[in-house]
């Protein structure tokens, strides 16, 4: 994970350096024939950009369908393509995200990678960091190989060690680990007897979730629990009427209601959804413009999820606490009975999921149905 972190970091920041000489162009196809060079640094927004001549720099790229280096690129090769192929030189790194990558040519620094399927057939001067669901490492890597993935294979030369964290590792019979063989795996290794490993091979047992990121995820939960008993304090304290509105509506229509929930849902996604879309299948223009809407409204679609999920839960307990029991504490007691009712349901297994998906959906129903036009009449 820090690994991953770190080329992660070090991708982001090659591209948003800019160089003080670059050449910026953009079109659904763009191709640098054999014999051009480009003397600066190139940065390409397209559909297809296939570079076949030289470029002098630096080249970020942001391609929505297809990236092909058959050419030479005398500095890194940085950005986002959905197919990569680096069939050519680059001098520098190659630091990509994409769906299918491969290098088949010459990198002569570090080659980070962030995708589904990854395949290192090349000569890589550096080290390898790959988070994957697919890798295949077939050429020749002059240092270290690390990362996550789900399958792996090593059937080339590793110049020093291999430390990956992976559910299935396969080492073929033409690979040569010059160093250590590390792996962190529940499962053991495929191991060819024809591999040759120079240094040590260490299983390591699957990491438990991290201690902080537990204490993080309980802080949380507990602020939302605590967010949660306060709205519905303060409905039951200051409006009694909203509140029984929307239990009766509830009551009258949930089948209403949670379609009503599954269409906010769907809205409140569109900064997620729409420029996945748009980067699977749109022209350059459209995913910049995608991308950026999905950044600006990102935020503001997080903090109208959380408060309408707030907000709409209490009348839901409310109802589903009427339905479940007769027993009548006053307005206060009911609600705070329910209340840690629900928390208690949420930590047995099936019950507990259903409930996390079923409850939001039903909350952000009844928030933007109800809450609107209640709050202002009562």
């Amino acid at each position: 994970m820090r690994l991953f972190g770190l080329g992660l970091v070090a991708l982001l920041l090659t591209a948003a350096a800019a160089p003080e000489a670059l050449q910026t162009v953009s079109g659904d196809i763009y191709i640098i024939p054999e014999e051009e060079v480009v003397g600066e640094s190139l940065y390409v927004a397209a559909s297809v950009v296939r570079v076949h001549g030289t470029v002098e720099g630096d080249l970020v790229v942001l391609a929505t369908s297809r990236l092909q280096v058959t050419g030479t690129v005398e500095g890194d090769v940085v950005g986002f393509a959905r197919t990569a192929s680096i069939e050519g030189t680059v001098e520098g790194s190659v630091r990509l995200a994409g769906v299918d990558l491969g290098v088949s040519g010459e990198v002569g620094d570090e080659v980070a990678v962030l995708a589904r399927d990854a395949v290192l057939g090349g000569e890589i001067g550096a080290d390898a960091l790959v988070w994957a669901i697919r890798l295949v490492a077939e050429g020749g890597l002059g240092r270290d190989l690390g990362g996550r993935t789900l399958y792996a294979t090593i059937d080339g030369r590793v110049g020093r060690d291999v430390e990956m964290t992976v559910d299935h590792l396969r080492v073929g019979p033409g690979a040569v680990v010059a160093g250590d063989l590390g792996y962190r795996s529940a499962d053991e290794a495929e191991i060819d007897p024809g591999a040759s490993i120079g240094g040590t091979l260490v299983r390591r047992a699957p990491l438990a979730p991290d201690l902080w990121l537990r204490a993080g995820r309980l802080l949380g939960g507990l602020v939302v629990f605590l967010l949660f008993i306060a709205m519905g304090l303060m409905a039951i304290r200051f409006r009694p009427g909203w509140l029984y509105a929307c239990v009766e509506r509830v009551r009258r229509r949930p089948v209403g209601i949670v379609i009503r929930g599954i269409v906010a849902l769907l809205i409140l996604t569109l900064p997620v959804t729409v420029p996945a879309l748009a980067i699977w299948a749109g022209p350059p223009g459209v995913v910049t413009a995608a991308v950026i809407a999905g950044l600006v409204s990102l935020v503001p679609a997080l903090l109208a999820f959380l408060l309408a999920f707030i907000a709409g839960s209490v009348p839901v307990i409310v109802w589903v606490w009427g339905l479940v029991t007769r027993f009548r504490m006053g307005p206060y007691g009911s609600f705070l009975a329910a209340a840690l009712l629900f928390v208690i349901l949420l930590q047995v297994p099936y019950v507990g999921r259903a409930l996390a998906t079923v409850l939001p959906v039903m909350a952000l129903g009844v928030a933007f149905r109800n809450i609107p036009q209640r709050w202002r009449r009562v």
